[in-house]
This record gives C-alpha cells, structure tokens and sequence, in this order.
C-alpha cells in the first residue's frame, strides 16, 4: 500500500510503530510553533544519524523537487525487546522518513513487501525516486531481501524503473564491499533495466582523497562509499561487470561529501558502439517481410526482415550504432504469437518487439513499455462495393413498365387509328394512298415513325396529317429521351446499391469472414459491430488474412474487419487500379489503432528510438515508405493479375462490347420483320 506524509495529512499508522507517530507528531509541531530542528532521538547511533545526513542530503541535491518518493523497507520489522538500539534498522528509517518529510519538498510513498498495493486508488502516483533500505531478514541475505522487494514493486501500477534509486546497505556478509554492489547493481539492471542507482555502504577504510582521524570511533566505520555502474562502455555492452565509487560521505561533524560528485550522471550514450539489439516481430506482408536467412558457422540462424513497420527501427537503431539481431518472425498473427513474443522480452530473450503491435492500455500489459506511434491505421466493417449493372439490365430500366407498356398500347392504338381512317376515306371522294390501305401498312408506318424512319407515303386527309403530326411529335420526344439514356448507359450503366450501414450487411446475402485474433482484440476494445447478433452459419474463419481478403475483392461474398491500408495494398497487388471502386467500408463502425514498438520498462532503448522516430514521422518518411510500398505492389500486380477492372478513366472507347445492346435490337428486328413477312405471304396464299 503507498500513502503520501505530508504536514496536513498522516496515513496509514497501524503499520508503524510508535516511534515514527512521535516523530511525525513532532513534524507538526515544529511546523506550526517553530520547534528546534536539532532534535535527535538517543536511540540511534553515531552511524545511524550519519546515514540519515546522507540520505537527506543526497534527496536534497539530486531528488527533483515536488516529485513523489518511494520509502522501501525488507517486510519484517525488528519487534524483540531485547533489540538494542544499534539493532533496531526501522528505528534509523523512521528517523530519515522524519527528517525527509521536515523539509516538505516531496510527497513520501511507504511501500512495503508485506502491504499488497491497494487497488482502490483511483489515480496512479508515480515516483521519480526511490529509497531502498536493506538489511540482512533471517537466514535470507540481503541480494534475496532486495530481489524480494524489486519483485513486489514490479507488481505496482506505479512501478517506474527510469527514476533515481538509492539502495541503502545496513549489515551485510563479510563479502567486499565492491563485490556486494556489483551484486546489487546486477540484480538491478537485470530485473528492471535500473540504471540510475546509488548503492550507499558503510566502510572501515581511510578515506581515499584525505588522511582523516576521527576523534570518536564510530563502531569501526570511518567512511561511506557510493557505488554506481555503466551498463555501456567500450568493453560492456548492456552488463553490470564492474562497479566505482562515484563518492564517499565523511564522518567529519554532520558529514559530507568528498567530492561533490553528480550522483547520477548519463548512463545510455548516443552512441552504443555496436552492442545488439535482439528484436522480436510479429506480423505478414508487406508489414513484416522475411527477404533472407542463413545459418552461420555455430548452428545459429540469421535472419533479415524488413517491412512497412520494420524499416524505420531499423534505421533508428542503425542511428544508435547498434547491431539489429533479428529472431524467427512470427508471420502467423494470432494470440499465440503475441503471448509468445512477451513471454520472449520477459525472459530476457529479445528486446524490443516491432510490427503488428497495437498501443494497448498499460494495464493490459504491466511491466512493459510502448514507444511513440509511428503509424495510425483505422480498422473498420470492409464490404464489397455495389457491383456495375449490366448494359441490357440498365436500358430496361430506362422507362419503367407503366410506361412501357403506355408505349406499346399507343403504337397499337395509332395504328388502329390509322387503319380506321384508311377504311372511312374509301367511302368518301378523297381516297388515301394505297400506302395505308391495309392493317400491316398501318402499323409498320406507326413503327417507323416511332423509331424515326420516314414513311413510303404521307396521309392525304387533313385528319390524317393532324394525327400523323401528334403522333411524330410524340414519338419524337420519347425517342429522344430514350437516346440519350441508352447512350449514357451504353458508357456507364451505374452500379447497383451501397451498403452503408452494418445492419444492411447483415441484412444482405453476405457472410462474415473473421480472424479469431482481430475478432478477440475488436472485442476486448468495444467494438460497436459485435454488439449485433449474426448467425454462426453466416460466419467463415480466415485462417489466412489474405486469402480472405482477396475473396472479398474477386468473389464478392464475404465482409470482413481489416485496416484499411492493408485492404488497399492487396487490391493493388491483385491489379485494383482504384480500390475504392473494389472495397467499400460501412459508416458506422471504425476503430483508430495506432502502431508502436514494444520494449520493458527503462528500456535503455526507449529515448533513442523514440527521438529518431519522431523525426522521421514529422518530415514524411513513414508516408513515403507507404507510397513505395503501394508502388511495389502495383509492379507486382502487372503482367498477372487475378483481378481485371475496369477503366475508369476520363477517356472512353465504344467496344463491341458497348454496342451488344443495339446489335440484340437490330437482330429483333429482323427476327420480327421475318416473321411479318412469313405471315404476309401464308395469308397471301390462303386468300387465294
């Protein structure tokens, strides 16, 4: 459990003994009447107020000010009554809590091994500085009792192995001091990458830079030395192989500091002069490519990748100096892969993981984590696009069947008419050319005047030329009309309906194609689509992202959630010149995922990344790895294409193609002139 020591607030004292209630009460005290500072409890000894000065100074000079620190304790407090006062380490640590919260300069976190965390807090307090007192517990020596404590306060939300550490040695093995930071340093780096460290142990040796006597002999410790390590020289790369003493407190009055050193310094360089850099990847084409491997002389293999979510690590690490070590990719993305490139960076086994990776919520991953984002993708409800209707479909539907059906009813009333006329003006003086004496005369002229074909003979009769005169404007009118929308179906026919929303996909003859990661991650993200209900017999599993999506593309009958870059970059390759005529997404379900790099907490990798990356994102580069990758994909797709579209370019070329429609209508014609003609000829005969 953390809680903050302030001077207005005091938390959480049925874990603390009545020492550290006095003292605190004391704090109050001063700050509201001006006691004396000068108190000293006389339980503590003459080494136990110099490590309290050491400590307080130390925070004074190089904790930053307002930000948060972290009090550590082994779990067990000394209890016994016979306890002297040389004995009792939590006495000495009550003390340093009081003389840190006297100078009301950080808010003070206790955490202890034997206090779970508490969970109820709404707000996660992250520490800049932690202060980790050990001492031996028991049978367990001080490298368990600090492992112990690493391993609780990995499991804190606050957890932050970047800040500043100050490891306090109270009582250890009659191992060499040297020896027992080195240790320590090690335990350090390698459970969380911690290295800003101090390791403070009190020593017997003279000190180095002065002959100093003391008047007063303190329990044999003359000096105390601070360790620190480099994980990054010319001879290491990423070890704790040996340790310096940075500085040494002086038992001189209050005590001091040798040389005033800078307790923590730069500890990663610019440049990592060559160290590797094991890398994990997750994903397929053209995300993560594997152009080559080889084995080399000891049985190891050596992997080359690179890919739209690779290229640009690389060329950050390349920038550090750092050598790139690539483990086996893992092309099938599923959960299996995801769980078992963590389990490899938790084992220590890579790095840093690249490609397909997510920016999660840091609670769904502790312990871990993310760079910057180098790339947003929007995942999203991909359905086919409305496809184009036919030539002969669409001129059907130029008048609807009302009308066609009006059109063929006045034909056949006009040539009625026609016939009508002709038969009276034979009883009168002014007879109608033979032209229009018989019924089948009567309707070829109505048919050619509809169809806008001059007639043998024009009528006689004033009342025949006003009908003929209607009736061309009439026919003159629907046949203009009828031109122009058949030309313009002829070079678009347009394309059937959209559908726009998920309730309509799920309303069309449509199956789902899903692939169980996506399915699993869209859900644990709240992803509106699958609040509706769809029938397990409509759904098709994708065990190839690819397969699936190109089934979507060339047969039409599957919609799927992908990201819409990917979507593109296989329409392209299978020769989609607009892909937005191929595949068309839904309105009303879209998720923004943005791409990130994966590495532990205090990653010593994190800053240099994330610097050269961000420049590479703000002058374009990531576009442009993204245009060449569409441009690749283009040249792939030339000379076999699984997918012809159509040209959709400004320019258009009647074809044969185009003009079927009116080939089908001429041979109609014939078929029905044939027909006329052999009946005019069986009626001939039968009259005879």
């Amino acid at each position: 459990m953390s809680c903050s020591i302030s001077d207005q607030t005091l938390l959480s004292f049925d874990k603390m003994n009545m020492w550290t209630f006095l003292w605190l009460m004391y704090g109050v005290l001063q700050a509201a009447f001006g006691l004396p500072p000068t108190y000293q409890p006389k339980q503590l000894t003459a080494v136990q107020l110099h490590i309290a000065s050491c400590v307080r100074t130390l925070a004074l000079r190089h904790f930053p000010t307002g930000r948060p620190v972290s009090v550590s304790t082994p779990s067990n407090y000394l209890q016994a009554t016979n306890a002297t006062p040389s004995e009792d380490n939590q006495r000495m640590v009550n003390f340093v809590l009081r003389a840190l919260n006297d100078m009301t300069r950080w808010p003070i976190l206790i955490f202890t091994s034997d206090i779970l965390a508490d969970e109820t807090l709404e707000e996660v307090v992250i520490p800049h500085s932690y202060i980790i007192f050990l001492w031996p517990q028991q049978d367990e020596r001080i490298y368990d009792t600090i492992k112990t404590q690493m391993q609780d306060q990995q499991q804190n939300p606050s957890w932050n192995p970047r800040a500043k550490f100050l490891v306090v040695v109270i009582g250890h093995d009659s191992e060499p001091h040297m020896s027992v930071a080195r240790h320590i340093c090690k335990i350090l780096w390698e459970i969380g990458k911690i290295r800003n460290v101090v390791v403070l142990i009190p020593s017997s040796h003279e000190p180095s830079t002065m002959n100093f006597t003391p008047r007063m002999q303190m329990e044999g410790i003359k000096t105390f030395d601070l360790y620190t390590f480099f994980p990054y020289t010319a001879e290491n790369c990423g070890k704790v192989t040996d340790v310096i003493i940075i500085d040494e407190w002086l038992l001189q009055k209050n005590g001091r500091f040798d040389r005033d050193a800078d307790l923590f310094p730069p500890k990663i360089p610019d440049d990592f002069m060559g160290c590797p850099v094991r890398v994990s990847t997750i994903g397929f084409e053209p995300f993560v490519v594997l152009t080559h491997n080889h084995t080399q002389e000891d049985g190891s293999i050596l992997y080359n990748i690179r890919g739209l979510f690779i290229d640009i690590f690389v060329e950050s690490m390349v920038r550090m100096n750092t050598s790139v070590v690539f483990l086996s990719p893992e092309i099938d993305v599923s959960m299996t892969s995801f769980l078992k490139a963590l389990t490899d960076q938790m084992e220590g086994l890579s790095d840093i993981t690249v490609g397909f990776v997510p920016a999660l919520p840091v609670t769904l991953l502790p312990g871990f984590v993310h760079t910057i984002s180098y790339a947003g993708v929007i995942f999203t409800m991909f359905v086919p696009c409305p496809s184009r209707i036919h030539s002969m479909s669409k001129l059907f539907s130029i008048f609807t069947l009302p009308v066609w059906l009006t059109l063929a009813l006045t034909v056949l009333l006009t040539s009625a008419t026609f016939w009508c006329l002709e038969s009276k003006s034979r009883r009168s003086e002014s007879r109608e050319p033979s032209t229009l004496t018989s019924i089948f005369v009567s309707v070829y002229n109505a048919w050619a005047i509809l169809m806008a074909v001059s007639v043998p003979k024009m009528p006689n009769t004033w009342t025949h030329r006003i009908l003929f005169l209607f009736y061309v404007c009439f026919s003159f009118a629907m046949v203009t009309v009828f031109q122009t929308f058949f030309v313009s179906y002829l070079v678009e026919p347009g394309y059937g309906k959209a559908i726009t929303t998920m309730q309509e996909a799920l309303e069309s003859d449509l199956l789902e194609g899903y692939l169980p990661i996506i399915r699993n991650f869209m859900e644990a993200l709240d992803y509106e689509y699958y609040d509706l209900s769809f029938p397990d017999s409509r759904r098709v599993k994708c065990f190839d992202l690819v397969e699936c999506t190109m089934r979507m593309i060339t047969k039409r009958d599957i919609f799927i959630a992908n990201a819409e870059p990917y979507v593109k970059y296989i329409a392209t390759v299978i020769g989609a010149v607009d892909y937005t005529k191929v595949i068309c997404h839904v309105d009303d379900s879209s998720i923004y995922i943005q791409g990130v790099g994966l590495l532990h907490k205090g990653s010593p990798f994190l800053d240099g990344i994330n610097k050269f990356m961000r420049r590479y994102v703000e002058v374009g580069i990531m576009e442009k790895i993204w245009a060449d990758t569409y441009f690749m994909g283009h040249l792939q797709s030339m000379g076999f294409n699984e997918f012809v579209q159509d040209s959709t370019g400004e320019c258009f070329v009647f074809t044969i193609h185009h003009l079927s429609a009116a080939f089908l209508i001429l041979i109609l014609g014939h078929i029905f002139s044939c027909i006329v003609f052999i009946c005019e000829v069986i009626y001939k005969r039968a009259s005879k």
